[in-house]
């Protein structure tokens, strides 16, 4: 897809290069939406869940897909985004370290999620993937 107010490629929730909010397979600005073409690959639903626990409950990880940040992931929610098939990139970014996860989507993958929960690194809490589940 590409963003229909500066021109450049769009891959997540909002233009990397001029923050136009992205809508399903539309680009959405301020008032109006604005149809995209869709390509020919498949979308599936990555989820990103924490566990909730009590080490490490105040702090936030932020999570980027393929570079792309998708949030700030809280203690016992959850994130949610759209990848194509392929291989991502799943980064937790943490004061400590940053913690990267792999992840291979197959023609036959309906849904990817990826559960983690913080432990205590040597200054502050950082993410542990527990597993990667796919459907």
């Amino acid at each position: 897809m590409f963003c229909s107010n500066c021109g450049k490629e769009v891959k997540g929730n909002f233009c990397g290069a001029c923050g136009t909010k992205v809508v399903g397979n539309t680009v959405q600005e301020e008032n109006s939406t604005i149809k995209v073409e869709e390509g020919t690959s498949r979308n599936v639903v990555l989820t990103v869940t924490r566990t909730k626990k009590i080490l490490g409950f105040a702090i936030s990880f932020s999570v980027y897909v393929d570079g792309v940040q998708i949030g700030s992931l809280g203690n016992g929610k959850s994130l949610t985004y759209n990848v194509s098939e392929g291989n991502h990139k799943v980064v937790f970014k943490c004061v400590e370290k940053d913690v990267i996860q792999e992840i291979n989507v197959l023609s036959t993958t309906n849904s990817v999620e990826v559960v983690c929960h913080a432990k205590m690194g040597l200054v502050a809490a950082v993410a542990n993937v527990d597993e990667v589940k796919y459907n």
